[in-house]
């Protein structure tokens, strides 16, 4: 290099042997940049699917925990008509299962309306709430006769007292089948 020519003046002309690949450190930083971007996608990625699985799980939770009374639209029991239509349920269903006599299910069974006129069993029937004493009993049906109505679900509440079951309480829900603005359960009136 001539004294006159300053450094960067010169010409970088490659020798021969030589190439134009960055030194070590610099190709590490490159590596380290190149995945800096994947594992920030990653963390973005994960903290999406976190908030994801936390959402659902509310969302099973409150699907499958039992709601309140004031999500029913409750009966009358003190009524003269709903006293009847029981009480023919319960005979009926006394005289088929004569084996078991008077059980809290069975009792929550004719609260809802089984055995019904077509003999077609509830879909479901569980006991979600047991203490000593109390027992609360959740009954599902699929489709009605009527098809406004998709589901039908009955909450019989019931309590011992002098060693009898009594029922203390019993409404019921639905699902309208054919109302496209309504989603979900409710206990106003299909159209």
């Amino acid at each position: 290099m001539n004294k006159a020519e300053k450094p960067c003046e010169r010409a970088l002309v490659p020798s021969p042997g030589f190439s134009f690949r960055p030194h070590r450190h610099i190709m590490r930083q490159r590596i380290i940049e190149s995945t800096m971007w994947k594992k920030h996608l990653l963390w973005r990625w994960a903290l999406v699917l976190v908030v994801i699985v936390v959402i659902g799980g509310w969302l099973i939770y409150n699907a499958i925990r039992f709601p309140e009374r004031s999500a029913y639209l409750a009966y009358d029991l003190a009524s003269a008509k709903w006293q009847r239509e029981y009480d023919m349920h319960y005979r009926r269903a006394l005289s088929a299962a004569e084996e078991q006599g008077a059980t809290p299910k069975l009792m929550a069974l004719s609260a809802a309306g089984y055995p019904n006129d077509d003999n077609i069993p509830p879909e479901s029937i569980t006991n979600v709430d047991s203490e000593l004493g109390r027992l609360i009993f959740v009954i599902s049906s699929g489709p009605a006769m009527d098809d406004s109505i998709s589901l039908i679900e009955w909450r019989v509440d019931l309590i011992q007292q002098d060693g009898h079951w009594q029922i203390e309480w019993a409404g019921e829900r639905w699902v309208c089948g054919r109302d496209l603005f309504r989603w979900g359960w409710t206990t106003d009136r299909c159209s």
